[in-house]
């Protein structure tokens, strides 16, 4: 049995870590892989591999980057993780499993590098995942001086979950060929929700709280709209994060406590969608978009910004409303026009539905991904 070792950076509330625990899920069932995973410490991710009978090690690795908060602390902190975390990583992770009878590496962003390490010391295949822009989404600063040339020197192989992200690395400097595999969001077990008529058209945003993911420009949208749309529309909030605060206090200046609700983060969002008519992403730059693909799945009405991957999602407006990003009247606009022409934009927001469920299906990505790392491994034999 062929052992394939991942390397994640982030816990159950990422989308990246979800999507690999659906695929490694598929690899360990369908597949007969046997996956090993290590974790960036004890987690949400952690838990929910080990309640799954995978092995999984939770430890300190090496980033190739970081994110740009406290820039200046970050990078006095650098140092120490490059010539530290991964070398004590690797001679723990050795006392667990036999490294020499690993198949593949796969990290699973790009900001992971103890795979690139194991890589150098064991000349183990490495597959280095891109989940993420990087500068466009996230405003990652990255240790290494040349990232883009660090991975191609550093993998046997690279995957990109869209083809935005595939050519923005491009253009970054990546030489190597950059396959595509989307995530895999649904499993055949995925319920087929059905919601209940209401009067109030719900609205919701899923994700966290924070500059990139727009949720100002949400609460600014709601603001602009004529009162006799306010009245007919609620938007719930879910998730947490540094900018919930102002956030808040926006909502307070706008007078909009009655209309905007907080919700927290919830582990459960398959059934939290089905009270929900529109899903909003308004994010700067989403690399895949995976609440955008399960708004779709659960056949809510999308609106979202014109940037990233999401056009791709969409089919550039067949399944959705694109929006200009950062435009509070626009998004206002499609909410008012989806109230005036609710049940067409139901019938679009179905067949968004029918399109997801098959193209984002877990099995229909899982496979492509394991006959990718066929392909890598054969190649290495």
């Amino acid at each position: 049995m062929e052992k394939i070792l991942f390397i994640s950076h982030d816990d159950m509330r990422g989308g990246s870590s979800r999507s690999m625990a659906a695929q490694i899920s598929f690899l360990k069932n369908e597949k007969k892989i046997e996956p090993i995973v290590v974790t960036w410490g004890e987690n949400s991710l952690t838990a929910y591999l080990r309640e799954r009978k995978i092995q999984c090690y939770a430890m300190k690795y090496d980033f190739t980057s970081v994110w740009s908060r406290n820039k200046l602390f970050q990078m006095m902190k650098m140092p120490y993780y490059r010539l530290f975390y991964n070398s004590i990583a690797y001679r723990k992770l050795g006392k667990f499993i036999d490294l020499s009878k690993i198949s593949l590496i796969v990290s699973n962003s790009s900001v992971a590098d103890f795979g690139a390490y194991l890589r150098r010391k064991l000349r183990i295949p490495h597959v280095w995942y891109l989940r993420e822009f990087g500068d466009l989404d996230f405003n990652i600063l990255s240790y290494v001086k040349n990232l883009p040339r660090y991975i191609d020197e550093n993998s046997d192989g690279i995957i990109a979950v869209s083809n935005a992200v595939a050519r923005h690395w491009k253009k970054r400097g990546v030489k190597k060929q950059i396959e595509v595999i989307p995530n895999g969001v649904f499993d055949k077990d995925f319920p087929w929700l059905r919601r209940k008529n209401s009067s109030a058209v719900k609205i919701c945003m899923c994700g966290r709280l924070c500059p990139a993911k727009g949720q100002d420009v949400a609460v600014k949208a709601i603001a602009l709209l004529p009162q006799s749309v306010v009245h007919r529309i609620h938007l719930d909030f879910f998730g947490v994060g540094e900018s919930e605060k102002f956030l808040r206090d926006l909502v307070r200046k706008e007078k909009l406590e009655k209309i905007i609700s907080f919700n927290g983060f919830s582990e459960k969002l398959e059934d939290v969608l089905r009270n929900y008519e529109i899903g909003l992403t308004l994010s700067k730059a989403e690399a895949f978009g995976r609440t955008t693909v399960e708004y779709m799945g659960h056949a809510l009405f999308v609106v979202a910004t014109n940037t990233g991957g999401t056009p791709e999602l969409l089919q550039n407006g067949k399944f959705g409303t694109l929006v200009d990003s950062n435009d509070p009247q626009q998004v206002a606009d499609a909410i008012e026009d989806y109230c005036i022409n609710r049940n067409e934009c139901k019938k679009m927001a179905l067949q968004a539905q029918l399109y997801a469920r098959a193209e984002f299906a877990v099995s229909k990505n899982a496979e492509q991904a394991y006959l990718f790392y066929k392909k890598i491994m054969m190649h290495n034999c």
